[in-house]
């Protein structure tokens, strides 16, 4: 039951043959697994690349934003500020100048009453020598008192004072008038 030899040849061949079938085959498969995997990967890191790019231009884009509003309300508050000044300084500039003013006599008359009406009619009302002459009393006492006006008034044991200088009351001024322009510029 031997085979010839040409015959155990073809056989071999075909087996051979066979073989390398199955193994081209099986090596197609792999390779397609291979491409299919690369191609799935290259998807995703494209996606990936689109995605991380559109975030870094959105981010880009809100700095740019944010930034942009923070100068503007930089400049917003600047001018606000500004206007805002303009106005003490103008309103500094009418209260360094009270006493030119024809209401000024009714000013210092209006402040005389307030004191005499809290520290009562014997209190002891000072008035800068510069308004000698607007008011007149025999409770006045004459000096200096302020560069821009008003008075200082004592109880007559001197116990309690009201103080109702102009330079004193000045910075009160200024500062409700700041919270007035910002809330009305604001609101």
């Amino acid at each position: 039951m031997d085979m010839p030899l040409e015959d155990l040849i073809r056989d071999v061949e075909s087996k051979t043959e066979s073989r390398k079938k199955a193994i081209l085959k099986d090596t197609d498969s792999k390779v397609e697994q291979l491409n299919r995997e690369k191609d799935q990967i290259i998807a995703q890191m494209i996606a990936d690349y689109g995605t991380r790019k559109a975030n870094e231009a959105r981010k880009r884009e809100e700095t740019i934003i944010d930034k942009a509003n923070i100068e503007a309300r930089i400049i917003l508050r600047d001018r606000i500020k500004a206007v805002i000044d303009k106005n003490i300084e103008m309103a500094d500039e009418i209260i360094a100048n009270i006493r030119k003013y024809k209401d000024y006599r009714n000013l210092l008359n209006d402040m005389i009453a307030v004191s005499v009406r809290m520290l009562g009619n014997d209190c002891i009302i000072n008035v800068d020598d510069a308004d000698k002459g607007l008011v007149t009393g025999s409770n006045l006492k004459y000096g200096k008192v302020d560069e821009y006006g008003g008075i200082l008034s004592t109880s007559k044991n001197g116990d309690i004072e009201i103080d109702l200088r102009i330079s004193k009351i000045i910075g009160e001024i200024n500062e409700r008038m700041r919270t007035k322009l910002y809330s009305q510029i604001e609101g």
